[in-house]
């Protein structure tokens, strides 16, 4: 490589370049755009190689001001012996820098301390990792390449079996032997006409051996008879390239051959199974259903006066809790009149028997109470302690913290929905122009579960809510407790909720 094609000679140039970023459409603009021009100053620093790719990479250096610095450079602005711009972190050079109009800086000029090209085969400076050395006094060695990647820049020799023997003779420890059977080798090791060299998947090499902190590596590869290695034009290339395509779309070509078969049977059983499922008789959806019922289990007629006992073992404030039969042979029993749940019995609130409100009861607390069933189901209802007294908790209910009103005065309102399941709806005033959020924590009510039905006029105040507009102490019209609201379906008499509220 000429040392004029890497290296800029003169001290001072200036270069007009078209700014890449710049569109114009009119060509009197054009004209007008700025050039960028380069100095490059005469001053020469030193420094070492922070990092190098195939291309390019950045220098580290000391300013005037003894500040370091990184700089650009790249593999055109190398001086080198070597065919391939090689570097290696921590080389010492010596470089010139050429400033740019638009604020960029870069390296050039990058040659060894002292002036003389860069070599990748040669220490340079301290700081270099350079440890290579040639190891049994240059003998050569013979293999073929086990792969090599040209975008990597790196590949594995596979030692002959003569060099092996070879390699023994020279009373080599047996921890070394594995690593010379595979040995490492850089591109730019090849002794080749350029870059990129003529090798491949098995080509037939000869190398020398290196050793460094890495272990063992192969420099000086030549052919196997001892030439330099041929340049790879661009028509081996493609046909290379071709051939591999080739031999990809063989392998392809085989596997769906023997793919084939496989798939012809699961055809076949899948035809099979088609078939059996067509040989099968259709069944009208009703008849099943018809079917299903005929095979239910006759319960015993209920008698609501019979009582039972068992234990609370969970319970929701304003909705509904289960029970649990104390004995197996209970359980059994009950099970004559219906099917239960998860093996316990659900109940809601309203079917307990308390003068509490909010209806409390706590978990363990043994009780007696009738059944109903609905389906097949099983519920509880009419639900008292265990000496048929109405349910008295001991746990207290904790109202929540009454909330901050914002004015004293009352207003009249209508409720435009209450979801009774969640516990909350809205309350239109004036005339539907506003509408207020509000929970069930926010009425006035002395039934068991506190509701109110849609469509009912109420009073309320205005509150200060973080959800936004809501009003609270919702009440009749005479400002008196909400009484017997429930939601339709316990008012159409449908459902388990349907209980007498018996105190």
């Amino acid at each position: 490589m000429d040392e004029s094609a890497n290296t800029t000679t003169s001290v001072e140039k200036k270069e007009s370049v078209d700014q890449p970023h710049v569109t114009v459409d009119d060509a009197e603009q054009k004209e007008e755009a700025p050039a960028v021009t380069a100095t490059i100053g005469e001053e020469m620093f030193q420094g070492t190689v922070a990092l190098w790719k195939r291309t390019h990479g950045f220098l580290v250096y000391n300013n005037k001001n003894e500040e370091s610095k990184r700089i650009f450079c790249h593999k055109s602005a190398v001086k080198t012996d070597d065919k391939r711009v090689l570097l290696r972190r921590g080389m010492a050079v010596e470089f010139r820098v050429e400033t740019h109009s638009d604020g960029k800086i870069n390296a050039v000029e990058v040659q060894g301390v002292g002036g003389g090209p860069l070599n990748f085969h040669m220490k340079h400076g301290e700081e270099d990792t350079f440890d290579r050395e040639l190891t049994h006094d240059g003998e050569v060695f013979t293999g073929q390449v086990k792969f090599f990647s040209r975008f990597r820049g790196y590949g594995r020799i596979t030692s002959s079996e003569e060099s092996v023997k070879r390699f023994e003779e020279l009373k080599v420890s047996e921890e070394d032997m594995p690593e010379f059977k595979e040995v490492y080798f850089k591109e730019i090791d090849l002794d080749c006409e350029d870059f990129p060299a003529n090798i491949e998947r098995g080509t037939k090499l000869s190398f020398k051996i290196f050793t460094s902190c890495r272990g063992f590596g192969a420099t000086n590869i030549q052919t196997a008879d001892g030439k330099v290695i041929p340049a790879l034009s661009m028509e081996e290339r493609e046909a290379q390239r071709e051939q591999r395509k080739a031999e990809k779309k063989e392998a392809s070509a085989e596997k769906k051959k023997k793919a084939k078969p496989e798939k012809k049977k699961q055809e076949k059983r899948e035809k099979k199974g088609k078939k059996k499922q067509e040989r099968r008789p259709r069944r009208n959806r009703r008849e099943s259903k018809q079917e299903k019922k005929e095979k239910k289990k006759e319960f015993k007629e209920i008698n609501e006066e019979e009582r039972f006992e068992g234990t609370v073992i969970a319970y929701s404030v304003h909705r509904f809790g289960f029970i649990k039969m104390n004995t197996g042979e209970e359980r059994k029993a009950i099970c004559e009149y219906g099917n239960l749940k998860n093996e316990k019995l659900c109940f809601r609130v309203q079917d307990i028997v308390t003068e509490q409100r909010p209806p409390m009861i706590d978990s363990k607390t043994a009780v007696k109470f009738s059944i109903r069933r609905k389906g097949d189901i099983l519920y509880a209802v009419n639900i008292r302690d265990a000496e048929e007294n109405p349910i008295q908790c001991e746990t207290a209910y904790e109202p929540p913290k009454e909330k901050e009103l914002l004015e004293e005065t009352w207003f009249e309102g209508e409720v435009k929905f209450y979801n009774w399941r969640r516990g909350h709806g809205r309350v239109i005033i004036n005339g539907g122009e506003d509408q207020f959020y509000f929970h069930r924590n926010d009425l006035r009510s002395k039934d068991k579960v506190p509701g109110v039905s849609a469509g009912a006029k109420v009073m309320c105040q205005k509150v200060n809510d973080p959800k936004g507009a809501a009003v609270s102490n919702i009440c009749n019209l005479d400002k008196t407790p909400l009484e017997n609201q429930a939601p339709m379906y316990m008012k159409k008499g449908a459902g388990p909720e349907n209980t007498a509220d018996e105190n």
